[in-house]
Order: structure tokens, then sequence, then C-alpha cells
């Protein structure tokens, strides 16, 4: 037995994890493998420009040729107090899924920070 030195020891050396298939009753060690790391796959557009025979890499980032993106991106959320009042709204209710019952100064709060942070990246976004 190994001596008790905190919440995460354990006589289980750290390479091995043991399967049960009976309470109190252990197989033999199994060692434990790492997860592969994920690999990129083409979608969309990139999957048809290869298919076509074009580049075979996708980029990781949008290009700037992407009028798509950098028209939502870059355009200005409306500082309107309609607008204003259905960010915090959504917050409320998507973010922190509250109804209007359950709602409390924490999360109208955090809601209305979370509001704010939403149109200081827009803006941000705006000087790229």
């Amino acid at each position: 037995m190994s001596q008790n030195t905190g919440y995460f020891s354990s006589s289980i050396p750290l390479n091995t994890a043991k399967a049960t298939t009976t309470p109190g009753v252990h197989e033999a060690d199994v060692p434990v493998t790492r997860p592969t790391s994920l690999k990129r796959v083409l979608s969309g557009p990139a999957l048809k420009t290869m298919l076509a025979g074009g580049a075979h890499s996708q980029p990781k980032t949008p290009t700037k040729d992407d009028s798509e993106f950098r028209d939502y991106s870059h355009s200005e959320i409306s500082r309107d107090v309609a607008t204003i009042k259905n960010s915090v709204v959504m917050h409320l209710t998507a973010t922190f899924l509250r109804t209007p019952a359950s709602i409390d100064s924490a999360h109208a709060y955090l809601a209305s920070a979370f509001s704010v942070r939403d149109r200081l990246l827009q803006r941000w976004n705006l000087t790229n």
C-alpha cells in the first residue's frame, strides 16, 4: 500500500487502470492509452475545391476575401435601447437558461456584462 498523501492518492499505478466486472474483484491491469489527435476534415467549399483537383489544404482562419464572414463580424451592433434589452434577455434565456420566474440580480448583472462584452468585441473586430 502506498502512503495516503492527498485526495488523488492511490495504490494503483498511474499508467494502468483496473477493469472491474464484479465489485471487489479486479481483472488484470489494462494499460491506459492516450487518445489520438484529431485530424482536420474537409467540408463545404474546401471539399468541393479538393474534389475538383484544387489545393488540398484548408485555411485555419477565414481568408480576407470571405465576404460573408467579414460582413457579419465587421458590422456594428445597434446601440438603441430595444437592441440592448433584447441582448440582455437573450443572454438570460440562452446563456443562463433563466425564465422570468428564476431571474435573480446576479444573473441579470452577468447577462448585462455579457451584452457589453459582445459590443466591445464587435467594435474591436471593426479595428481589424
